[in-house]
């Protein structure tokens, strides 16, 4: 509901443990509950490996949606990238078994959430190009923005800045910057900090959001195949999303790509910086078969969870129920068998991911968040 989410983003902001927001993404259920992948301790990337019907794309979904309900549109931006044209993996790798309704559609099943600024498919070069260069240009915006600091220690000095309060006998206190409070500290001055709740300060800006690139079909990025609309182009969006995987740690830009097996990243800067992994088991048709989406997290420890992925495009059935009759039975049909009143179809249900945007929108624009700007 608006109201549960509202509530788990003031958590998440009042946590001092997790300045810039957290990067929580639940991949689904183990022996002991959810299992969680942390971008911002573990990570600072997360590669997702497993065979064509193994549950890739759906488990991105998943983590999309789980990375839009723990942050506010305004902390957290998720940009979405298919590399596959045809999103072969849409429906047949769904985590719930091939059935999913929104096959073929790959990532974009996801731009409904407000956390989502920007869907790329990679059929057309003039986009990617754009993609790439906006990308890039971002990666520089921030690392002038941060200058020498790590993402969480420019929060850590901007959340400082807010409350200051300037040098007794400074002039017009509110109008001290956070740069000049810190020259009036260097030259010895006293330095009070007020209560974060206390009357007016300054303003440190608008919080610096944490993004998080979602990579289907990244081996498809690598080694496009002959004849592919995105073919040209290719080479431009995998050097952008390796200085992702180089650069996003310092910079609070994050990596979740999903390949089909991880030896065809091991050697690019994705697959050597990439703190997390799963591996999904093949998929099988026999019952003693892992259902798909069942799989492993591999943590930068060396801990290994077994878990079964969440499945969130799965429909909702709303078909009414048979209600019982009773109708006048005439002396000649006596045996005729009853007449059945057809079961009348209401449609398929909303999906979970829809209803979870529907909600996440609400919230929204219940606490006036400004979404991060697309990059296209």
């Amino acid at each position: 509901t608006p109201a549960s989410l509202m509530a788990r983003w003031a958590a998440a902001a009042d946590d001092p443990g997790a300045l810039g927001g957290r990067a929580w993404a639940v991949l689904g259920a183990g022996a002991r509950g959810p299992v969680v992948a942390d971008l911002a301790a573990d990570g600072p990337h997360l590669l997702v490996a497993g065979p064509v019907g193994s549950g890739r794309t759906e488990l991105l979904r998943s983590v999309a949606a789980s990375l839009a309900a723990a942050a506010r549109p305004d902390r957290r931006g998720v940009v979405l990238v298919d590399g596959g044209v045809d999103g072969r993996d849409g429906g047949g790798g769904s985590a719930g078994g091939g059935t999913g309704e929104r096959a073929g559609e790959g990532l974009r099943a996801c731009t409904d959430l407000p956390h989502v600024s920007t869907h790329l498919a990679a059929n057309d070069p003039v986009r990617m190009r754009e993609f790439a260069q906006s990308l890039t240009a971002e990666l520089k915006r921030r690392a002038e923005l941060l200058g020498r600091q790590g993402f969480a220690e420019w929060h850590t000095g901007r959340a400082v800045a807010g409350r200051m309060v300037a040098p007794r006998g400074a002039a017009d206190a509110a109008e001290v910057s956070g740069e000049a409070a810190e020259s009036e500290v260097a030259a010895g001055a006293t330095l009070r900090l007020r209560p974060a709740k206390a009357g007016a300060r300054p303003d440190p800006g608008p919080p610096l959001a944490r993004l998080v690139v979602v990579v289907d079909d990244y081996d498809a990025l690598l080694a496009p195949a002959l004849g592919s609309p995105g073919r040209p182009a290719a080479g431009s969006v995998v050097r952008a999303l390796e200085a992702v995987a180089r650069d996003g740690e310092r910079l609070g830009v994050h990596l979740v790509a999903a390949v089909r097996a991880v030896e065809r990243v091991a050697e690019t800067e994705v697959g050597r910086r990439a703190g997390l992994r799963v591996v999904l088991d093949p998929p099988g048709g026999g019952v003693e078969d892992p259902a798909p989406g069942r799989g492993e997290l591999l943590g930068p420890d060396g801990k290994v969870t077994a878990f079964q992925a969440g499945r969130v495009t799965g429909r909702i059935p709303r078909t009414a129920t048979l209600r019982p009759t009773v109708v006048p039975l005439e002396w000649d049909r006596m045996g005729d068998p009853p007449t059945r009143r057809p079961v009348r179809e209401l449609g398929n249900g909303p999906t979970d991911l829809a209803l979870l945007a529907s909600a996440l929108d609400r919230a929204t624009r219940e606490v006036s968040a400004e979404r991060v700007p697309s990059l296209l």
